[in-house]
Order: structure tokens, then C-alpha cells, then sequence
């Protein structure tokens, strides 16, 4: 797949592949696993393998600013939209830990006023890009369906979509993840940092998860607790309850997930006429980039 994508900015090149190698040969998860899950008809062999990729990256918790933030995850609906649009490729595992920061001093295109003057931004701060890195669950579009049809429940589950925990827990049969799922996932990472940290690159060392909106989001494991979280997160579109668990660092984007969550709302009503698309979620985003104040990082953005 990375092989597809060589030369797209905000996705890594890879520079080598080998695989693991045992005294048995290559390193499976048939050697790892127990025998009779092993057997089982529906039990996916996978093999060992590790990649040598550029640029480096660093983790998404080392954002400097609020401003540097928002501009990662703008890299990001960016990077998305030329794999899904362009290359015919769905990533199918937007995550806290897919998403890296990378230093790149090569000017993006920009078609709108405010596209221009967020570079001009970028360049005088030295903000960083973002990168979108593990491909492993990435998969080709099916055509005439903006989506992958292949059965299976991608994804890490605090961030999954409505629809994929949906289908997670009550599969049926033609379901398509589409753009719109990766999307979703992108604004509940958003919510997950606004939530956990209290300041750039610190985690709320007093607040524990399980103080939190993201409870069931983290602890989700068997199918009952993801039709569970399925339920919960539908309630918190409706409600909006989540921003009440923001970080006082974090106040001014209260009413940027607020309306990210209305347009998510908004494509889950029946016959919806308005669909969750890129171009509406970077709006939302750029707006907040362009008229954002950082805040302090002292304790008065404490809990």
C-alpha cells in the first residue's frame, strides 16, 4: 500500500521491509496463539514483518500549541481526502497513535485566503506537519461505493465511528466503511486530547480516565460494552456533554466539537440531505485556526 502513496506528503516512504525471521521460520501469529484459536476458520494468519520509514515523527501529544494542534488535524483531513479521492485508498484506522508530527518546511498548496495565511502562520511559528502513519488495515475503495465492503470491523475502539461500533456489534450484511467513518474518528481523537491533557505534551497526572466522558470509550472490550459505547456515543452527539470534561486549556474548543458534532449529528439523521465530508470539517477547523488565542499552560488550566 505504501508503495501506492510514495511521494504524497503526510504519509511516510518507506525505505525497506523484512520480515521477523524464528528458528521456525517466519515469525506468524500461528506460532504465537493458541493452536485452537489457531484452527479456527475465521482466524487471520498474519505475518511479522518491520519497516524502515521516513520522515521521522514525533507523537501527537507533543503539540506546542493550540494553534499547531488544530494545523495537524487540518494536515490530516487533507492527507485523507488525496488518499480516499485520488488514490482510491481507505486508511480504516484513524487512532490517537496513527497520527505523528513531522517537520517539513515545503509550503502546502493553497487555494483560499485563509489556507495562505495558515501557511504564512506555519512558516513564522515553525509549526510541524501531520503525518498519518500504519497502513496495515488500509484498503482499496470499492468503486461506485466511496468505501470498503470487505467484512471486516477496522479500527481502535475509543475512536471508532457510531457506525462501525454499529456494525461491530450487530454486523450486517453489504456494510460499506466509508470516508465518513475515518472522519468521525479524527473528531473523537480531538476530544480524547482535550479531554486527557491539560496543557501541551502534559497528560492530566490527577485525572483519571475513569473520571471522564472517555470511560467507556477506553474500557470497551467484549461486544456488549461496544454496543454499550455505541449507545453512549449517540447520546454525547445529542447531548454534547463531552466538552464538559474539557481541560481549561482547552475552553476555546468547546465550541469547535460542538459543531463537529453537529455535523456528525446531522449525517445520522434519517435522510439526511447533508453528508460528512471533508471539506465541512476542515472548514470548521481552519475557522478555529485563524481566530484561536493561545492560552497559559499554568495551573490555572487545572482541573
Amino acid at each position: 500500500m505504501l508503495e501506492k502513496i510514495k511521494g504524497l506528503d503526510g504519509v511516510p516512504t518507506l525505505i525497506t521491509a523484512w520480515t521477523v525471521q524464528t528458528s521456525e521460520g517466519d515469525e506468524t501469529t500461528d506460532l504465537i496463539w493458541p493452536r485452537f484459536l489457531v484452527q479456527n476458520a475465521t482466524f487471520e494468519t498474519r505475518i511479522h514483518q518491520r519497516l524502515l520509514l521516513t520522515p521521522e515523527g514525533q507523537p501527537l501529544l507533543s503539540f506546542s500549541s493550540l494553534c499547531e494542534l488544530l494545523s495537524i488535524f487540518i494536515n490530516i483531513i487533507d492527507v485523507h481526502f488525496v488518499l480516499v479521492h485520488v488514490y482510491g485508498i481507505l486508511h480504516r484506522d484513524i487512532s490517537f497513535h496513527n497520527i505523528l508530527m513531522y517537520t517539513c518546511n515545503v509550503p502546502q498548496k493553497a487555494t483560499s485566503e485563509d489556507e495562505k495565511k495558515r501557511e504564512a502562520i506555519i512558516k513564522e511559528h515553525g509549526y510541524r506537519r501531520g503525518l498519518l502513519i500504519d497502513f496495515d488495515y488500509a484498503d482499496m475503495v470499492s468503486a461506485g461505493k466511496q468505501g470498503v465492503s470487505s467484512g471486516d470491523h477496522t479500527g481502535t475502539i475509543p475512536f471508532m465511528s457510531i457506525g462501525i461500533l454499529q456494525e461491530y456489534a450487530s454486523p450486517t450484511p453489504n456494510f460499506v466503511h466509508t470516508f465518513a467513518h475515518d472522519l468521525e474518528s479524527l473528531i473523537y481523537i480531538h476530544v480524547w486530547v482535550c479531554v486527557l491533557y491539560q496543557a501541551p505534551q502534559e497528560v492530566h497526572k490527577d485525572w483519571n480516565i475513569d473520571q471522564t466522558c472517555l470511560k467507556q470509550w477506553a474500557s470497551a472490550k467484549t461486544l456488549n460494552d461496544i454496543g454499550n459505547l455505541h449507545d453512549l456515543k449517540l447520546g454525547q452527539l445529542l447531548s454534547k456533554t463531552v466538552v464538559s470534561d474539557f481541560m481549561p486549556y482547552f475552553e476555546q474548543m468547546k465550541p469547535v466539537v460542538s459543531k463537529l458534532y453537529g455535523l456528525i449529528l446531522n449525517s445520522h439523521l434519517p435522510d439526511s440531505a447533508q453528508p460528512f465530508c471533508h471539506v465541512d470539517v476542515k472548514q470548521v477547523l481552519l475557522e478555529a485556526f485563524m481566530t484561536v488565542e493561545e492560552e497559559s499552560c499554568g495551573a490555572e488550566n487545572m482541573k
